[in-house]
């Protein structure tokens, strides 16, 4: 008797290279394809598709043409009856409100949900409130990146306790291999082989709270004047960051990176890894940081505490306390051994508790028990 695959369909924002949608392609191209078969829908495109696409996964881009458009339902819809789908995973709200109602008319027979966002989109408007409520009671998982998180959404969207899982974001710990070398990363650079630099990953939206960063970033230096500021990501804040850092004095001092493809490059030459941001569900950049080894100084805010040790892989400093933060950095770079010891330890943290193949492994974990409990095999 043959054993059929399992068919996925995973409901994306996009392919761009944000953090929710990197973590569903890494789930995607981990999972054993003799078990599942994975397709891809989302609502813009981005360089994801051509990863993805390269490993033999379709992937289906249906643009949003309003804001409650019934013509993407219908393209979602037909998509699932067309591959036979026996799970959806959706990835946060703005595609639960597709990929939900599809899969009940369908009849898919598992509907999974991740939730990687903060809660106040949800909480500010009463109607996403309720809609998201009928989304979590009628799941068959629930599944959020951290403790934290789990207990806010218990708390305040008032989520079955039941029916959520953590599972922490895992990340690639082959990256740390392969790079090149310093000398030839900060000549690409153009950045002084003797230069501290002092690295901020993360697209540029509010939450990220890129400014304090900046704010930081002249404490730092008038301390330590050789220091460079790296900021990679995109996004709509980017010019108004750009006109801080000529208003703060340090524009000099600051390198918009953009968006990267190569993070563990740039990460291999950063002294201090920063994290600003105003809440974070768990901190990929951070866990990335830790994974090549590099001390983090970051907010203790949402799940960082779980990934981040105070004072073991790093320093956690208060919201908005630039100072703070600015004299953590500062004592990092000036005591090399503490900066390396803590580095270790945030690798080796890393290594035990959040590698991808850890949050692969779990996932499918997950699905398994789904599925079993559905009555559903893969016999033939």
């Amino acid at each position: 008797m043959s054993m059929e695959k399992i068919n996925i369909l995973y409901v994306v924002a996009s392919m761009k290279l944000g953090g929710a949608e990197r973590m569903a392609a890494n789930l995607a191209l981990g999972l054993n394809k003799s078990k599942y078969k994975v397709t891809f829908c989302a609502f813009e495109p981005g360089p994801l598709s051509k990863e993805l696409s390269e490993s033999g996964i379709e992937v289906f881009i249906f643009r949003r043409k309003m804001r409650y458009d019934i013509f993407l339902l219908w393209k979602v819809l037909m998509l699932m009856i067309r591959k036979k789908i026996m799970i959806v995973h959706a990835h946060a709200f703005q595609q639960n409100c597709y990929a939900f109602p599809a899969a009940k008319i369908t009849g898919v027979p598992l509907f999974v949900m991740s939730e990687h966002g903060s809660i106040e989109k949800q909480l500010a408007k009463k109607r996403r409130f309720y809609i998201n409520k009928v989304f979590m009671n009628s799941a068959d998982a629930f599944i959020t990146v951290s403790n934290a998180h789990k207990n806010e959404l218990v708390e305040f969207l008032k989520a079955p306790r039941e029916k959520i899982t953590v599972v922490y974001n895992g990340v690639d710990i082959t990256k740390s291999t392969g790079i090149k070398s310093t000398e030839t990363i900060k000549k690409g650079l153009n950045i002084d082989l003797n230069t501290y630099l002092v690295t901020n990953v993360g697209n540029f939206r509010p939450v990220k709270n890129q400014g304090y960063f900046l704010q930081a970033a002249v404490q730092v230096l008038k301390k330590l004047p050789r220091t460079i500021f790296l900021l990679v990501g995109e996004g709509g804040m980017r010019s108004e960051l750009e006109d801080l850092s000529k208003k703060l004095g340090i524009a000099e001092r600051v390198m918009f990176l953009g968006s990267r493809e190569d993070v563990a490059d740039i990460l291999s030459i950063t002294d201090v890894a920063a994290v600003s941001s105003s809440y974070e569900t768990f901190g990929i950049a951070a866990a990335e940081a830790m994974a090549m080894s590099k001390p983090v100084v970051a907010t203790a805010v949402g799940g960082i505490p779980e990934l981040v040790k105070d004072k073991v892989s790093g320093f956690l400093v208060p919201l908005e306390n630039p100072e703070k933060m600015a004299g953590r950095i500062v004592q990092l770079l000036e005591d090399k051994n503490l900066a390396e010891s803590m580095g270790k330890a945030g690798r080796a943290c890393i290594e035990k508790n959040f590698t991808l193949k850890l949050m692969i492994d779990n996932i499918d974990q997950l699905y398994q028990r789904l599925m079993a409990k559905k009555g559903i095999n893969r016999h033939s």
